[in-house]
């Protein structure tokens, strides 16, 4: 019989907000392939809505998302929970498990589920933890960058998310560096396992089997699309608006470039977050905003075709775990621009796949960036680097995982 796991996160596609969580969701999909797979998705809710669009209006899609959606044969639910932003998110993991109960409960009598699987610390894996402990189920715990390295830097939440790491069967972090700070978290070693991210190679492959002339032909479309010329050079961001990804310091490498009259490319940025207007008007302050194309968030398909017609990839972070993005990017043969952080530097080679730079620096970044888009690459060889990413062996590995923590 198969087992039967709920992947519980917060970070998941929903019908009105569908590029959040792209990782989880290719995950699940494929896991869904050797498990019965059901998704439990917390979506914060809070009284006086109205009130609370108006004075955020950007939140409304939020209030779009249905109770229940079928994918294939996985089910997620959108469950809502209680919370009062500032003030009661250190609440929110205990909120979240008390609002999830009543439906793990119908899940559970339907077909017993064996594993609670978490993706995302705190709140997340806290929340599992204690569903998890009610239901006499194993938790399995996978770390993704800003919830260690971010979120546990708050003394209330890190003491949750000690708590959770240490009851969980099992922990995986999506990097080596991710790993190491869990244990110096004081988590035992031996149940901390290092579970790299997937890529997709239906859709990120540099060996589809796609001829020269058709990727040149889309390469111009989409140059064309943001009013550059076919030959024009472009550094592509993919990622969310928000400051922990650094895209004030690369305004200012690219500022930096104009002044001295060698700003030669085009940054093109896919994404959308809190920053889009602050950023859009430093762009303008800094007289760049030729420059600067913001073409907001895309399906993977998109990013992946901007990922075949760009030069290179930046990603200027102050802190990451392994982002997905970069894999995607090597796997399409697209050098890396990117800061020397978290788990960046486990798969970023310099001078082999890519260039790696000091966080918070604009004038390397500046230097990295036209070094990396004058650079002849080795295509192949930049594709070969994340042969490990490959979603087959990833699911063998969780596979295993819930075997030992099932016994």
């Amino acid at each position: 019989m198969k087992k039967h796991v709920v992947i519980f996160t917060s970070e998941y596609p929903k019908p009105s907000l569908p590029f959040q969580g792209a990782f989880t969701a290719q995950f699940v999909k494929e896991l869904s392939q050797q498990c019965k797979v059901t998704v439990i998705c917390p979506i914060p809710w809070l009284p006086k809505l109205q009130l609370f669009l108006r004075l955020f209006p950007a939140k409304k899609p939020w209030t779009e998302i249905p109770k229940q959606h079928q994918v294939d044969n996985v089910t997620t639910y959108y469950l809502p929970f209680f919370t009062v932003p500032f003030f009661f998110r250190y609440l929110n993991a205990l909120s979240i498990a008390l609002f999830s109960r009543r439906q793990l409960k119908k899940i559970d009598s339907n077909e017993s589920v064996h594993v609670i699987h978490a993706h995302g610390v705190y709140p997340d894996a806290v929340a599992a933890s204690l569903l998890g402990k009610w239901f006499k189920r194993p938790t399995v715990i996978t770390a993704l960058g800003s919830d260690v390295n971010k979120e546990m830097q708050v003394a209330i939440k890190q003491k949750q998310s000690i708590w959770a790491l240490n009851r969980a069967s099992a922990v995986a972090g999506v990097s080596k560096d991710l790993v190491n700070t869990i244990v110096n978290y004081g988590i035992d070693q031996n149940k901390v396992h290092w579970v790299p991210t997937g890529v997709c190679r239906n859709t990120f492959n540099a060996s589809a089997n796609t001829s020269a002339e058709e990727l040149n032909k889309k390469s111009a479309e989409l140059r064309a699309s943001v009013n550059l010329d076919a030959s024009a050079k472009i550094a592509l961001f993919v990622g969310r608006l928000h400051p922990v990804k650094g895209l004030d310091v690369l305004l200012n490498a690219v500022a930096i470039l104009q002044k001295n009259n060698r700003l030669d490319f085009t940054i093109v940025l896919i994404g959308e977050g809190s920053l889009l207007d602050s950023l859009s008007q430093s762009a303008e302050t800094l007289g760049i905003s030729d420059a600067i194309k913001f073409i907001g968030p895309q399906p993977q398909q998109v990013v992946a075709q901007w990922m075949q017609a760009a030069n290179l990839l930046c990603l200027p972070s102050h802190m990451e775990g392994l982002p997905n993005v970069i894999l995607e990017a090597l796997a399409l043969s697209l050098p890396i621009v990117a800061s020397n952080v978290g788990g960046i530097p486990e798969v970023v080679i310099n001078d082999s796949n890519g260039v790696l730079v000091p966080a918070n620096d604009a004038d390397q970044l500046a230097e990295a960036l036209e070094y990396g888009l004058t650079k002849e690459w080795d295509k192949t060889k930049i594709a070969q680097s994340v042969d490990f990413a490959r979603w087959e062996s990833i699911v063998e590995k969780y596979l295993a995982i819930y075997a030992a923590s099932a016994e």
